[in-house]
């Protein structure tokens, strides 16, 4: 899927895994063992298995999908699971993130859009996801909230709230 200036969204493969993890490890500071076992999951069928058995037993699928620019350089991550509990209509997001280098110029929403591509054709009614109020999260519930994501349940947390959003596709 080519976009304009020459992003590219690709799925996450060993090539770019360690730039990924660095980079969703690096706006997500306080979650770093969770990210690398989930990122890695998406990669390797074994690490899967692990995560799925071991740390969610809720998740059925997870794919990572990274931009690109022209010159092969990571841009943003965004991930997309199904839980078992509601895999038949509802795609979640997962990690999801611009480099700072490269925000303000679109390449968040190609993520989010070409997110929503694939719900719509895997034929899901849903398209959900979890963020938060923390400060590093402020900007993306504009974001949200230009995209039809409404809240459904606040979890309250540590000084923070966790928000869920729901989109109908």
């Amino acid at each position: 899927m080519e976009f304009p200036e020459g992003v590219t969204i690709i799925p996450l493969s060993k090539e770019y895994l360690k730039k990924a993890i660095k980079l969703v490890e690096s706006v997500f500071t306080d979650e770093e063992d969770s990210v690398r076992r989930e990122i890695e999951a998406s990669v390797y069928e074994k690490k899967f298995e692990k995560y799925i058995t071991k740390i969610d037993r809720h998740t059925k699928s997870l794919e990572y999908f990274i931009a690109v620019d022209p010159k092969g350089r990571l841009m943003g991550i965004i991930g997309i699971y199904t839980l078992i509990e509601n895999y038949k209509d509802t795609l979640w997001i997962g990690w999801y993130c611009v480099d700072k280098k490269h925000r303000r110029r679109g390449v968040g929403k190609l993520l989010l859009d070409f997110s929503i591509t694939k719900a719509r054709e895997r034929n899901k009614s849903y398209i959900c996801l979890y963020t938060s109020t923390d400060r590093n999260e402020e900007e993306a519930q504009d974001i949200y909230d230009k995209y039809g994501f409404y809240v459904t349940e606040i979890v309250h947390k540590d000084g923070y709230n966790i928000l869920f959003r729901k989109k109908t596709l």
